[in-house]
């Protein structure tokens, strides 16, 4: 699981991702909004190297880029990065 933890305006937030399940959520103030089910099958069967997670909260634009490598991405880690309005504020790796 990849955990990001981070300041927005004061609050805390903390961006998760589970690697099992594919569940991806966005939790400020401890408030958490989905932005990612494993329930949806585009979950688990992308081919695509870059995901984008945009959500407006607390009158900023948050976004979370996950980027895995072109081979074999099941066993390296994939990069996250955390922009609020732009602005890098947190970058992880995490399998």
């Amino acid at each position: 699981m990849v955990r990001i933890a981070f300041d927005l305006d004061g609050l805390p937030a903390e961006f998760r991702w589970d690697n099992i399940t594919g569940m991806t959520e966005l939790v400020v103030a401890e408030q958490s909004t989905e932005l990612q089910s494993p329930l949806n099958p585009a979950t688990h069967f992308s081919m695509a190297l870059k995901r984008t997670w945009q959500r407006r909260v607390a009158d900023h634009d948050v976004e979370i880029e996950k980027v895995r490598p072109l081979f074999f991405g099941a066993v390296r880690p994939n990069v996250f990065t955390v922009r609020v309005d732009g602005v890098v504020v947190a970058q992880a790796k995490g399998i």
